[in-house]
């Protein structure tokens, strides 16, 4: 039996924070691979160098988010078991032709930068790599991924491993029983313990930061009372401390918190939310190829920030052009696939 009902409608303004804290969390990473970097000079403070490092969190903040906005859509759309394969349908249209367009970018733009009389990397491109490129399998091969792309679609594939395992588990998750509950949620989180060799790669030493998002959406939807979801995001945030430092855990933590109690958006941020996912797919291909470049460049640490600043630019117009052309049709259409409701039962 699971549970549906009416709960979430009446507090939907709540959502609008999500698309804040997308924003957010894509300017972290934005300025993260901009000025994070081992070339020696290019941020010459370590103070600031050390605080662009820690804006990888925005990382942990996009887990966070999914992992409060996927049940949720879930709920909202009524899904059940048997519309598993419309559910990856509606995701694969959703995502792919943006990350599809990101490929070839990438690709294109190391082939342009191996043509440079500098350059010391071949091009290398091969179609079995780009085939595990398109459902996010790589990691599964032991195969890399594209030059200019490894920055950021690991993740990709992380997020990507959820959805499945989501689209599973989501009846028990929401379940009419608590012990099936919270049951389905420790065996996600515990399959954290399983780190060696799995960063990068794998969803498990992540599942924390996912199941932060997961009781968020309990506590949104009324499953779960105030003191349960503090105390059990508690026990998540030590869990993740323990397994990526305190520092680290911190973001995810405070992006869960807003999403429970904080209603309002804070309107700046909101655009920068819209085109979160076409920015996050392109900057790092960009920024690889222009740091690598000017660092050769004895040019002082001024016009290393004016460079950081023009290239954060072009990124925002080259995220915002592909999300107008690419990404906002593409959600669109996603949205006309919807899930296959259950037939009422006749009455006796």
């Amino acid at each position: 039996m699971q549970i549906t009902g009416q709960k979430a409608a009446s507090t939907g303004g709540k959502i609008a924070i999500v698309e804040t804290l997308r924003g957010v969390a894509s300017l972290f990473v934005l300025f993260h691979h901009w000025g994070s970097t081992d070339a020696p000079g290019w941020i010459q403070s370590p103070l600031i160098g050390s605080g662009l490092d820690w804006l990888k969190v925005g990382v942990y903040i996009f887990f966070a988010i999914s992992g409060f906005i996927m049940p949720y859509a879930l709920y909202r759309g009524d899904y059940r078991l048997p519309n598993f394969g419309r559910f990856v349908l509606k995701r694969m249209v959703r995502l792919d032709p943006p990350y599809l367009l990101a490929i070839g970018f990438c690709l294109l733009v190391s082939y342009l930068a191996s043509l440079h009389p500098l350059s010391k990397v071949p091009f290398h491109f091969t179609w079995p790599n780009l085939a595990l490129h398109l459902f996010y399998l790589c990691p599964f091969f032991g195969q890399d991924w594209v030059t200019g792309g490894g920055g950021v679609f690991w993740t990709l594939g992380i997020e990507f491993q959820y959805y499945l395992l989501l689209a599973l588990m989501f009846p028990l998750l929401n379940h009419s029983s608590g012990w099936i509950r919270w049951s389905t949620l420790g065996l996600f989180v515990g399959a954290c313990i399983w780190d060696e060799g799995f960063r990068w790669r794998f969803i498990l030493p992540y599942t924390p930061f996912f199941a932060m998002g997961m009781i968020t959406f309990w506590h949104y939807t009324g499953r779960i009372q105030i003191w349960t979801y503090l105390a059990t995001l508690g026990l998540l945030t030590g869990l993740a401390a323990w397994k990526f430092g305190l520092d680290e855990a911190a973001a995810p933590v405070l992006a869960a918190t807003l999403m429970a109690f904080y209603r309002r958006p804070y309107a700046p941020l909101q655009f920068f939310g819209r085109i979160s996912y076409s920015l996050y797919l392109f900057h790092f291909a960009i920024s690889l190829r222009v740091v690598n470049y000017c660092t050769r460049f004895d040019w002082g640490h001024r016009w290393n920030w004016l460079i950081i600043l023009c290239g954060c630019a072009a990124c925002i117009g080259l995220a915002s052009l592909v999300y107008y052309l690419v990404e906002r049709p593409s959600r669109d259409y996603s949205q006309r696939i919807t899930y296959h409701r259950r037939a009422p039962q006749p009455l006796a």
